[in-house]
Protein backbone atom coordinates (compact mmCIF):
# COMPACT_ATOMS: atom_id res chain seq x y z
CA UNK A 1 0.00 0.00 0.00
CA UNK A 2 0.93 3.32 -0.83
CA UNK A 3 2.40 5.46 2.36
CA UNK A 4 -0.02 8.16 1.54
CA UNK A 5 -3.06 6.36 1.12
CA UNK A 6 -2.30 4.59 4.08
CA UNK A 7 -1.42 7.91 5.93
CA UNK A 8 -4.53 9.00 4.96
CA UNK A 9 -6.87 6.23 5.52
CA UNK A 10 -5.23 6.06 9.37
CA UNK A 11 -6.32 9.79 9.62
CA UNK A 12 -9.80 9.29 8.37
CA UNK A 13 -10.52 7.03 10.39
CA UNK A 14 -9.20 7.62 13.71
CA UNK A 15 -7.49 10.81 14.39
CA UNK A 16 -9.20 12.35 17.37
CA UNK A 17 -9.56 16.54 15.59
CA UNK A 18 -12.76 16.20 13.21
CA UNK A 19 -10.80 18.86 10.84
CA UNK A 20 -8.10 16.30 10.24
CA UNK A 21 -10.07 13.62 9.83
CA UNK A 22 -12.40 16.05 7.03
CA UNK A 23 -9.41 16.75 5.13
CA UNK A 24 -8.03 13.39 5.01
CA UNK A 25 -11.70 12.43 3.70
CA UNK A 26 -11.29 14.92 1.18
CA UNK A 27 -8.00 14.12 0.14
CA UNK A 28 -8.84 10.63 0.07
CA UNK A 29 -11.85 10.95 -1.87
CA UNK A 30 -9.66 13.94 -4.73
CA UNK A 31 -6.22 11.68 -4.80
CA UNK A 32 -7.43 8.20 -4.80
CA UNK A 33 -11.31 8.34 -6.10
CA UNK A 34 -10.10 5.14 -8.34
CA UNK A 35 -8.84 3.15 -5.52
CA UNK A 36 -10.89 0.36 -4.40
CA UNK A 37 -11.13 1.23 -0.48
CA UNK A 38 -11.93 5.07 -1.17
CA UNK A 39 -15.49 4.96 -1.51
CA UNK A 40 -16.56 2.54 1.13
CA UNK A 41 -14.11 4.66 3.73
CA UNK A 42 -16.70 7.71 2.58
CA UNK A 43 -19.76 5.30 3.04
CA UNK A 44 -18.45 4.07 6.57
CA UNK A 45 -17.41 7.72 8.00
CA UNK A 46 -20.98 9.19 6.18
CA UNK A 47 -22.66 6.33 8.35
CA UNK A 48 -20.63 6.54 11.69
CA UNK A 49 -18.38 9.37 12.07
CA UNK A 50 -20.21 11.48 15.28
CA UNK A 51 -18.86 14.75 13.95
CA UNK A 52 -21.76 16.40 11.21
CA UNK A 53 -18.38 18.39 9.35
CA UNK A 54 -16.67 15.58 9.01
CA UNK A 55 -20.06 13.79 7.34
CA UNK A 56 -20.69 17.09 5.51
CA UNK A 57 -17.44 16.64 3.61
CA UNK A 58 -17.74 13.27 2.61
CA UNK A 59 -21.39 14.60 1.10
CA UNK A 60 -19.52 17.45 -0.86
CA UNK A 61 -17.05 14.15 -2.06
CA UNK A 62 -19.62 11.72 -3.02
CA UNK A 63 -21.64 14.01 -4.89
CA UNK A 64 -18.26 15.57 -7.05
CA UNK A 65 -16.57 12.34 -7.69
CA UNK A 66 -19.29 9.29 -7.42
CA UNK A 67 -22.40 10.90 -8.21
CA UNK A 68 -23.27 8.09 -10.97
CA UNK A 69 -22.55 5.00 -8.42
CA UNK A 70 -24.84 3.40 -7.67
CA UNK A 71 -24.84 3.39 -3.76
CA UNK A 72 -24.40 6.94 -3.85
CA UNK A 73 -28.11 7.73 -3.73
CA UNK A 74 -28.88 5.28 -1.40
CA UNK A 75 -26.32 6.78 1.21
CA UNK A 76 -28.02 10.29 0.40
CA UNK A 77 -31.58 8.96 0.90
CA UNK A 78 -30.56 7.02 3.95
CA UNK A 79 -28.79 10.50 5.39
CA UNK A 80 -31.68 12.58 4.31
CA UNK A 81 -34.03 10.58 6.45
CA UNK A 82 -31.91 9.99 9.36
CA UNK A 83 -28.96 12.01 10.24
CA UNK A 84 -29.18 13.72 13.17
CA UNK A 85 -27.86 16.86 12.39
CA UNK A 86 -31.13 19.00 10.77
CA UNK A 87 -28.65 21.85 8.98
CA UNK A 88 -26.66 18.28 7.05
CA UNK A 89 -30.11 16.73 6.22
CA UNK A 90 -30.78 20.00 4.38
CA UNK A 91 -27.97 19.73 2.41
CA UNK A 92 -28.61 16.39 1.66
CA UNK A 93 -32.17 17.30 0.16
CA UNK A 94 -30.77 20.12 -1.45
CA UNK A 95 -27.79 17.86 -3.50
CA UNK A 96 -30.55 15.23 -3.95
CA UNK A 97 -32.95 17.97 -5.63
CA UNK A 98 -29.62 19.04 -7.96
CA UNK A 99 -28.04 16.01 -8.83
CA UNK A 100 -30.33 13.45 -8.85
CA UNK A 101 -33.93 14.80 -9.61
CA UNK A 102 -34.66 12.21 -12.11
CA UNK A 103 -33.79 9.21 -10.07
CA UNK A 104 -36.94 7.52 -10.02
CA UNK A 105 -36.91 7.91 -6.01
CA UNK A 106 -36.26 11.26 -5.85
CA UNK A 107 -39.75 13.01 -5.98
CA UNK A 108 -41.64 10.51 -4.00
CA UNK A 109 -39.07 10.86 -1.12
CA UNK A 110 -39.52 14.84 -1.46
CA UNK A 111 -43.07 14.60 -1.16
CA UNK A 112 -42.95 11.92 1.51
CA UNK A 113 -40.48 14.52 3.44
CA UNK A 114 -42.58 18.03 2.42
CA UNK A 115 -45.50 16.27 3.97
CA UNK A 116 -44.24 14.76 7.43
CA UNK A 117 -40.67 15.83 7.90
CA UNK A 118 -40.20 16.87 11.82
CA UNK A 119 -38.04 19.68 10.69
CA UNK A 120 -40.00 23.06 9.37
CA UNK A 121 -37.20 24.61 7.80
CA UNK A 122 -36.65 21.00 5.81
CA UNK A 123 -40.12 20.91 4.98
CA UNK A 124 -39.68 24.11 2.99
CA UNK A 125 -36.86 23.19 1.58
CA UNK A 126 -38.49 19.84 -0.15
CA UNK A 127 -40.98 22.56 -1.08
CA UNK A 128 -38.83 24.67 -3.16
Amino acid sequence: MHPTLALLQQSARSDTDSEVRATAMEQLAQAWQDHRDALRLLQQSARSDLNSRVRLKVLEQLTLGWQNHRDSIILLQEWAQSDPDSDLRDQVIEQLIQGWQDHRDTLALLQEWARSDPDSRLRATTIK
